[in-house]
């Protein structure tokens, strides 16, 4: 057990609430990190930290509480889910000008990850990503 996580099932799962503190970016980047080092999947963890921080991020500036973090290990992938009440509202993938100092989160997470989309879920929506992987010794 991890501060304010939790572990379920089978796959391996870690669930994690979100406050609406910018400061729940690097704590979760920190978790997750932990977290994939127990699963010994920790040669994924550079992309998928980014994408953590880029969803987390989307969530905090344009959904609505209660906010929640789902990461499991299923197979030979990472599945990373953001979750929250702002049902309504699937993320826009927005093309800025260069200048522009944001608005490239989801564009991030979609030329990095290997899949992502976007569903409602029981919370209102949830917004996700996946990470093919293999585990190392």
């Amino acid at each position: 057990m991890t501060p304010r996580g939790s572990f379920r099932g089978d796959p391996p799962e870690l669930r994690v609430p979100l406050s609406t503190d910018p400061g729940e970016v690097p704590r979760l980047r920190h978790l997750v990190r932990e977290q994939l080092r127990a699963w010994r999947l920790a040669g994924a963890a550079e992309v998928t930290l980014l994408l953590v921080s880029e969803l987390v991020t989307n969530a905090l500036l344009h959904g609505r509480p209660p906010l929640e973090l789902r990461v499991a290990a299923i197979g030979e992938k990472v599945r990373v889910e953001v979750h929250d009440a702002a049902g309504d509202r699937p993320p826009a993938r927005a093309f800025p000008p260069p200048d522009a100092p944001h608005g490239r989160g989801i564009e991030i997470v979609a030329a990095l990850a290997n899949r992502w989309g976007s569903a409602p879920s029981p919370l209102g929506k949830v917004v996700w990503f996946e990470e093919d992987v293999t585990a190392r010794p």
